[in-house]
């Protein structure tokens, strides 16, 4: 549909091919920025859904989220494969930038200030997607496994 909306824009200086390739190709990264935007909410935005998801108004854990023991049992090798199948899907849930790095954290074991500079995260943004990845994966772990 673009290229047929400027057709007349086309000044012939390379093959139709190639500027219909062109064409796709930025619709296409016009694609992932939009997804990519969407995983920059405002850090208010995020953290009003947190508040709603995990607190009661009064701040306090809401009863039904509260976090509860967490105890993974050593049984045997299909216990652990069916945890980490559980733990991968619940890692997928993550944004983006919370799987990366979380991954980047706990599984990878770089240092914080690596992960930083590589991700261009501020220190206390790093600690709160930290955080807020752990509450997840953890209530998705609660609600999965447990």
């Amino acid at each position: 549909m673009a290229a047929l909306q400027r057709a007349d824009k086309f000044e012939g200086k390379s093959t139709e091919r190639t500027w219909l390739t062109a064409i796709l190709k930025n619709k296409i990264i016009d694609v992932y920025r939009k997804k990519s935007s969407a995983l920059n909410k405002p850090e208010d935005i995020v953290e009003e859904q947190v508040r709603q998801d995990f607190f009661a108004e009064d701040g306090h854990w809401r009863e039904d989220t509260y976090p509860r023991e967490f105890v993974a049992e050593q049984q045997d090798a299909l216990h652990d494969k069916e945890f980490n199948s559980v733990l991968q899907q619940c890692m997928q849930k993550l944004p983006a930038l919370w799987l990366a790095v979380f991954t980047m954290k706990h599984m990878e074991d770089q240092a914080s200030n690596v992960i930083c500079t590589e991700l261009k995260l501020s220190d206390s943004n790093f600690w709160v997607i930290i955080h807020r990845a752990k509450l997840n994966l953890r209530a998705c772990l609660q609600k999965n496994w447990i």
